[in-house]
């Protein structure tokens, strides 16, 4: 799905991000989860927003309404939205949450939960990085002022994922935006989805599994604020997003961490390494978008064709290099042209065969 505003919207919203941003109190620096509910407003500032968009922001004393038991958006208000009142610098944020049932609210009108994410300047216009739950899904959304992708990872998420709580996690980078879930204390976290973030060209998406990934030529500022935000358009009920501030952890980041991809078969959940290939196999695409080094390591127990293919703008896949692979020889490959994403193709000579090591690694 993609968003466009028109530029007279762009320069309308422009022209108020710095009212906006005084009114509500986000430039204050200094941030740290507070350890009690009555400092919350000295980390967070808090916004109730009423069915007139011309009174629609009313800054409030935030501890009222967020307390142990989660941020709740009052009876008589369309929404509340918090935000932090110092700016992350391609900054990290972490929730826990065990995501509530919806079955209880009426569509329409919608739930929407914004509840791991960034915004800047209360406006999607320098751009939006977050988790939220929309209704009976969930899903993640990149925007700016010129488009956006919206991904629905529900079937990528835990089964139990709304019996258990679950760590969310937004990182926004230099050249993409990632969306993890885990536990933290039993096992790494889940990558869920990747949203590759070049200034131009075309949006593409492709869901999950493993991950899903999309293309969304959104203009991200570098500096943006901690987002968690209710909304429901019923003024008769109130509702609780049990999400405490103390389990909302955010800071500043790499600008463009390193990462290794282990490769999976195309939509799927199957790792390359160690499965059999006949006739042939494609992988699940990988960003490439602005990293400096780009190494594809792969191994087979018999000899082959590994095309590596990049996608263009165009929405083509084209092949970019095809590399001679040896029976039970690592082969090391390194892409030095800028590219957006891409995946491989493995052929062996004589399937079946089995693929021994597949991964890149991304600085």
């Amino acid at each position: 799905m993609s968003y466009k505003l028109t530029k007279e919207a762009i320069k309308e919203v422009l022209s108020k991000e710095s009212e906006r941003r005084t009114l509500i109190g986000i430039e204050q620096l200094g941030f740290l989860s507070p350890d009690t509910f009555p400092e919350i407003n000295s980390f967070y500032t808090g916004i109730l927003v009423a069915r007139a968009r011309a009174d629609w922001i009313t800054p409030i004393d935030l501890s009222l309404y967020w307390t142990e038991n989660g941020l709740t958006k009052p009876i008589d208000y369309v929404a509340i939205g918090v935000f932090s009142r110092r700016s992350f610098n391609y900054g990290q944020v972490m929730s826990f949450i065990q995501l509530p049932d919806p079955s209880d609210y009426q569509s329409p009108p919608n739930l929407s939960l914004y509840f791991c994410g960034f915004e800047r300047g209360s406006g999607i216009h320098s751009g939006l990085a977050t988790w939220f739950a929309f209704n009976q899904i969930v899903q993640v959304a990149v925007w700016s002022a010129f488009a956006g992708v919206t991904l629905d990872v529900t079937s990528l998420l835990p089964a139990d994922y709304r019996q258990n709580g679950y760590w969310y996690t937004t990182k926004v980078n230099k050249n993409c935006v990632e969306f993890y879930i885990g536990h933290r204390t039993v096992a790494p976290e889940t990558l869920v989805a990747v949203v590759v973030t070049p200034a131009t060209g075309s949006i593409y998406s492709l869901d999950g599994p493993p991950y899903s990934i999309a293309i969304a030529p959104a203009e991200l500022s570098t500096m943006m604020d901690v987002l968690v935000n209710v909304t429901y358009g019923d003024l008769t009920r109130s509702v609780n997003l049990p999400l405490s501030a103390r389990r909302v952890i955010a800071s500043d980041g790499d600008p463009r961490p390193p990462r290794v991809y282990r490769l999976y078969e195309l939509s799927t959940t199957t790792l390359l390494a160690g499965s059999s290939v006949d006739p042939n196999v494609t992988s699940h695409p990988f960003p490439l978008f602005g990293y400096e080094g780009k190494t594809i390591n792969f191994m087979s127990d018999e000899a082959g064709n590994l095309d590596i293919e990049v996608l263009k703008t165009t929405g083509n896949w084209r092949i970019h290099s095809t590399i001679g692979i040896l029976a039970n020889t690592l082969s090391t490959t390194t892409i030095a042209d800028e590219e957006i994403i891409g995946r491989i193709v493995f052929t062996p000579t004589l399937p079946p065969a089995n693929i021994l090591e597949a991964e890149v690694i991304l600085r």
